[in-house]
Order: C-alpha cells, then sequence, then structure tokens
C-alpha cells in the first residue's frame, strides 16, 4: 500500500504542475493559446484528500508512519498560482508555482516552479481540430522540500502532446504527457524512505466539454498516469467532473472534484484512493 500511495505522490507533484496550465479546470490541456500580448491570471484553492484504507467510516487514517503518501499526511491543502502571456498567434508562455499551507516545516511554502510555453502548430484553436505542444521545465527543489514531499530536489521536465476537436456544442482534448523526474536519490522521496528508481512519468488523458451555453461550460476528464514499476497496476486512474463559468468575457469561475486510485477497481469507492476539491478563478487581461 505504500507503494501505490508513493506514486499518488509522484500524481500529484506533477498534476499541481500540469493542472496549473490546463484547460481550467480540467487536468487534460487544450490547444488554444492566448492572443498576443495577453494574460491570464489563475488562481486556485486545492484541497487533497487521502484514503489509505478501506472503512465503512470514510476516514483516512494511516495504519503506520509509512503509510501515506509522500505529501506526509492523509490531508493537503495548496495554491496553484500561473501567469501567461500570448507571445504570437500560435505561441504562449507561462509561470507557475503552488504555495503549500499544509504540509508546512522548516522550508519554503512555495514550491513546484515551472516555466512552459504552448505551441500550436495545426488549426486555429476556435473550430476543428487543432495541435499543440507545450514543452516545459520543473525547477529543482531544495532538500528540504523533498524530504516533505512537496517537489523534487533536481531538475526535471517533460512535454505534453496536444489535440483538440472544437465543435458548436461539444470539445474533445486528447493529451500525451511524457515528464522526467529525477530526484536526489541520497535523501528520503516524502514519506517513502526507499522509492523505486522511477524517473519517468507517463500521462494520457481525454476530456469532453459539453458547451451549455456561453457561459456554461461541463466536462468528464479521465487520465491514466504511470504508476510505479511492482506497484498493482501499470497505471492510476483519475477521474474527474468539473464545470466553467464566465460571469464576464474575460473571468472564469472553475471548480472540479478529481479522484485517482488503480485501474478502475473497488479502490475508487473502498480506498486507497486519493481525491481533489478544487475551485479558482482565472482573469485574462
Amino acid at each position: 500500500m505504500t507503494k501505490f500511495l508513493a506514486s499518488l505522490g509522484f500524481f500529484y507533484v506533477f498534476a499541481f504542475s500540469h493542472l496549473a496550465n490546463a484547460y481550467e479546470p480540467f487536468f487534460t490541456e487544450d490547444a488554444g493559446t492566448l492572443e498576443p500580448g495577453k494574460y491570464q491570471l489563475d488562481l486556485y484553492f486545492y484541497n487533497i484528500f487521502e484514503k489509505s484504507v478501506p472503512n465503512p467510516q470514510g476516514n483516512a487514517q494511516a495504519l503506520d508512519p509509512e503509510d501515506q503518501i509522500y505529501f506526509g499526511g492523509d490531508r493537503s491543502i495548496a495554491f496553484p498560482m500561473t501567469i501567461s502571456r500570448g507571445i504570437t498567434e500560435k505561441i504562449e508562455a507561462s509561470f507557475g508555482l503552488v504555495y503549500y499551507q499544509q504540509p508546512n516545516g522548516a522550508y519554503l511554502p512555495f514550491a513546484n516552479w515551472q516555466l512552459g510555453a504552448k505551441y500550436r502548430f495545426y488549426g486555429d484553436g476556435n473550430k476543428g481540430w487543432s495541435f499543440a505542444v507545450r514543452p516545459y521545465l520543473n525547477i529543482p527543489e531544495t532538500k528540504e522540500q523533498q524530504i516533505a514531499g512537496i517537489g523534487m530536489a533536481k531538475l526535471g521536465g517533460g512535454s505534453n502532446m496536444i489535440g483538440a476537436y472544437y465543435g458548436r456544442q461539444f470539445d474533445v482534448y486528447l493529451n500525451a504527457d511524457l515528464t522526467y523526474a529525477p530526484y536526489n536519490k541520497e535523501i528520503p522521496l516524502g514519506a517513502d524512505l526507499n522509492p523505486d528508481n522511477r524517473t519517468t512519468l507517463y500521462t494520457f488523458g481525454v476530456a469532453p466539454v459539453w458547451k451549455v451555453n456561453l457561459q456554461l461550460k461541463i466536462g468528464f476528464d479521465i487520465a491514466l498516469v504511470s504508476a510505479l514499476p511492482n506497484s498493482e497496476s501499470p497505471f492510476n486512474t483519475s477521474l474527474q467532473f468539473g464545470f466553467l463559468y464566465s460571469i464576464r468575457p474575460d473571468i472564469d469561475l472553475v471548480a472540479s472534484y478529481l479522484r485517482t486510485s488503480h485501474l478502475l477497481t473497488n479502490n475508487f469507492v473502498e480506498g486507497p484512493h486519493s481525491s481533489i476539491g478544487k475551485m479558482g478563478i482565472s482573469i485574462r487581461f
């Protein structure tokens, strides 16, 4: 069980850096880019809850100190934020980070620093098919932050291949992401004191989105994230429901609920599994 929860730790560290640049509130990213010279500020609240074992009460109490993901406990509270800017009609750049309210300790609460860029090489990002690629660089955290379980103490990065179909009433987003995630093997990786030597993470996602009207969008997102080599399955599955409501043309309110566990098994209901409740705002100016 410790290995499963440690793999969820990998998932959430990169979920933070990935979600902050996705088509909020979904995990899967779209192929759209900002207009040249335009900025977008994303501010979000994440509440992570870990259910370690099956139990009728739904409590997520660890059985022993190792029975937890490497965030350091059964709950985490964080505030991801991202600023993006349109460079050309087809290119945008972004910078993101996460403020951790919980866990906390004798280390900087800001982590998961990421520099990224998106290049749309096909389509206009508004109708029909569009395709894009988004390379990104994950800036290393401190040793204390890796021990606390909120990041990796080595430089990492990756690239996300993005496909999107924009219709009149429905959109569909497709992602295939490869992340290189080295960590300092001389110190603990959060709660996992003896992690597997796994530094590559594969993610595949699809998100159909229903455009209810000009202001409201509702979507469903499913993603497969590679698990540790000796875990019960080769992938963990995440399922997510979310909505986006535009109170003004340049201001969006979003909310979503995401759960991840092994491939569509009873763990999704009984545990172990992990969940993210999220709400936030996107402002373009």
